[in-house]
């Protein structure tokens, strides 16, 4: 049997927009994982060392589109300037009854420079066309998803070492889906101003 090539095919790459986190924030995570009274039948933990801070979820996306948005990037942030942001609490999504994403949240009143950066993002994307994931933002670190929905008697973690970090820059990302997990690729990395 002969199967036609398809000269028409797009290729795409499966991008997102993130601020990355670090060794201190992967060892905290890696000890809440250890510790939250879960099943762990029902969780799919994230590796530590691939926590980070979705900015905006691009999806499926075309060169041509991903060289436009490099360049939107680039001028997006050309004016930002370093923040801080500090961990909260656990969650989850949509509720602690129901979990099916089991997150570390961000410290509300240091989100403020965080949302404005998400928000400026979002307006340079729209301006030029570019498909986004316009769901409700929520700052937030994913450690966990759960597959099926499933009354879980979950212990939150409301108290611990609050741990904040500088924001030093944001990055471009591929998400390459495997059998054992993604894998992600840095595609460029915007360093914010001191």
């Amino acid at each position: 049997m002969v199967v036609p090539f398809c000269y028409n095919r797009v290729m795409t790459q499966r991008v997102f927009i993130a601020i990355p986190t670090n060794e201190v924030i992967a060892e905290i995570i890696t000890n809440i994982q250890k510790d939250v009274n879960l099943s762990v039948n029902w969780v799919r933990w994230v590796h530590p060392n691939l926590a980070h801070i979705t900015l905006i979820f691009l999806g499926e996306t075309t060169k041509n589109r991903l060289e436009l948005i490099k360049n939107l990037l680039q001028d997006a942030l050309k004016e930002t300037t370093i923040f801080n942001l500090q961990l909260s609490r656990l969650g989850a999504f949509p509720n602690s009854k129901m979990p099916r994403i089991v997150y570390l949240s961000i410290n509300e009143p240091n989100t403020a420079p965080l949302t404005s950066l998400q928000k400026r993002i979002s307006i340079y994307l729209s301006k030029n066309n570019i498909n986004f994931d316009k769901k409700t933002w929520t700052p937030h670190i994913t450690i966990g998803r759960i597959p099926e929905p499933q009354k879980i008697n979950m212990k939150f973690i409301d108290s611990y070492e609050k741990y904040s970090w500088p924001i030093t820059h944001i990055d471009l990302v591929e998400s390459l889906l495997g059998p054992n997990g993604p894998q992600y690729k840095t595609l460029a990395e915007y360093k914010l101003l001191p």
